[in-house]
């Protein structure tokens, strides 16, 4: 009996798309530079690693603070994991995609 062909990524190869839901939130402070910056890391890790396909949601805490307290973000830029299921704060700019990655367990 011949299986299907085998298409999962090879050593070295990237993983073209995730294969869990991933759903980000990124609580920024207006239009300050680390939060800006955070802003665009977000996009880019998205477009780059997860091929556009995470859910994130961009939460503004001088507008919307209770939404930053009822998840204990107390500093900005903070970006909550929310799906996969280990709940995660990453705070900082996300100059490091490593860092995103290795919470989400995504195998590069």
């Amino acid at each position: 009996m011949r299986k299907g062909k085998d298409t999962s990524p090879k050593k070295g190869q990237r993983n073209p798309i995730p294969e869990k839901e991933i759903e980000l939130i990124l609580f920024v402070a207006d239009d300050e530079p680390n939060s800006l910056k955070a802003k665009e890391n977000l996009v880019e890790i998205n477009r780059h690693y997860f091929k556009g396909k995470a859910k994130i949601r961009i939460v503004d805490v001088m507008e919307d603070f209770r939404k930053a307290l009822e998840n204990d973000v107390l500093v900005t830029p903070c970006l909550l994991v929310v799906q996969p299921p280990l709940r995660s704060l990453i705070i900082g700019n996300l100059s490091d995609p490593n860092q995103l990655l290795a919470t989400i367990k995504f195998k590069e």
